[in-house]
């Protein structure tokens, strides 16, 4: 049984998963936040920071679309998009027409062709080097230097 399961899992780990088979919640896009790990990230919400952020560019996008810039309170600003914005690598189809700053129609990346406004945020810390790693290093570095000296003078 063992061998059989192992051995159909390996042949198809690669092979998509259709659609209709995955739930709206695991078709969601993963942001991760690539960092080294810190004992802040013990009191830092990756989720928070991806709710306001992605909240944030939702709600631009729904303003860009009635071209409504500008303050919406005290301290959230919306600034109009650039006509001079250089959009040669994006492509034809995620691409939409906003309002512009001059209630002209200016083309931006939409963002919600992609999927990123509704991602999921994680963090991902990768391990720092602690002293055990170095001295573990700096060993390895001697012997193959003392392997190297050992073989000059037995193999002139």
């Amino acid at each position: 049984w063992l061998k059989c399961n192992v051995s159909k899992r390996w042949e198809h780990r690669l092979r998509d998963t259709p659609d209709d088979k995955i739930s709206g919640a695991n078709k969601a896009q993963l942001l991760v936040l690539k960092s080294y790990y810190n004992q802040a990230w013990n009191y830092f919400s990756a989720k928070e920071l991806g709710d306001a952020m992605l909240g944030y560019w939702r709600e631009w996008a729904s303003r860009a679309q009635r071209g409504e810039y500008g303050y919406s309170d005290s301290k959230t600003y919306f600034p109009a998009p650039d006509e001079d914005h250089d959009l040669n690598y994006v492509h034809q189809s995620l691409l939409t027409k906003v309002v512009g700053k001059d209630k002209e129609e200016v083309w931006v990346p939409d963002m919600s062709r992609i999927g990123i406004l509704e991602a999921r945020t994680i963090v991902s810390r990768k391990r720092t080097f602690k002293m055990f790693d170095i001295t573990n290093h700096w060993k390895r570095i001697v012997f193959e230097r003392l392997e190297d000296k050992v073989l000059a003078e037995h193999n002139p």
